[in-house]
C-alpha cells in the first residue's frame, strides 16, 4: 500500500496524506483528487463491468459479413427477429472477402465464412445444413458417388429448405 501512495504523491506532484497523531488528514490537492475519483468511480466501474444490452432501447449498428449463401440463409430470419426485438438497431451487410476477418477485428462484430479464421474470434455454429444430390433418370452417372469433375458437368438445381428455430 506504501509503494501505491508513493507512486500518487509522485503522480499528483503533492503528500495527499499527512500524519495527525494517530490517523492521517488529506491535503487540499488529497481533497480534490478524492472529490474527482468519487464522480469518476461509478463511470469507471460501469465501463469496465460492460453496458446491459437492451434491444428495444438501442440505437446500435451492427455490422455483419457473410457469403451470399449464408445471407440467404440467415438474414430473413434474423431480420424479422431484430425488428421485432429492436425497431431502432441498423444491420449492416457486407459481403466476405479476403479481408473480412481482418475487418471483424477492427469494425464487425459478426461474420460468417468458410475461411479459417483466426485464432483471436471465437467460432459459433449458426445453423447446419446436409446438402443431398438428386439425379435425374436421364442423367446416366452410372454410380452413387461422383468425382467433384462429375458433379460440375452436370446441371444443377438449387432449393433450400430451412425450418425456423424456437427462441429459449
Amino acid at each position: 500500500m506504501s509503494r501505491a501512495l508513493e507512486r500518487l504523491r509522485e503522480m499528483f506532484g503533492d503528500v495527499l496524506l499527512v500524519r495527525s497523531g494517530r490517523a492521517y488528514e488529506r491535503t487540499v490537492r488529497g481533497e480534490r483528487v478524492l472529490r474527482e475519483l468519487e464522480s469518476l468511480m461509478p463511470r469507471l466501474e460501469a465501463m469496465v463491468r460492460g453496458e446491459s444490452f437492451e434491444p428495444e432501447g438501442s440505437h446500435e449498428r451492427f455490422r455483419v459479413a457473410m457469403t451470399d449463401h449464408a445471407a440467404a440463409m440467415l438474414m430473413p430470419p434474423l431480420l424479422r427477429r431484430v425488428r421485432a426485438a429492436a425497431t431502432n438497431v441498423k444491420l449492416e451487410v457486407s459481403m466476405c472477402t479476403a479481408t473480412s476477418y481482418e475487418d471483424v477485428t477492427r469494425k464487425t462484430r459478426y461474420g460468417r465464412s468458410a475461411r479459417r479464421r483466426p485464432p483471436s474470434l471465437r467460432p459459433k455454429c449458426c445453423y447446419e445444413e446436409d446438402f443431398v444430390c438428386l439425379v435425374g433418370s436421364a442423367q446416366r452417372v452410372g454410380t452413387r458417388r461422383f468425382t467433384l469433375k462429375q458433379y460440375l458437368g452436370l446441371p444443377h438445381a438449387l432449393v433450400e429448405t430451412w425450418e425456423r428455430q424456437q427462441t429459449p
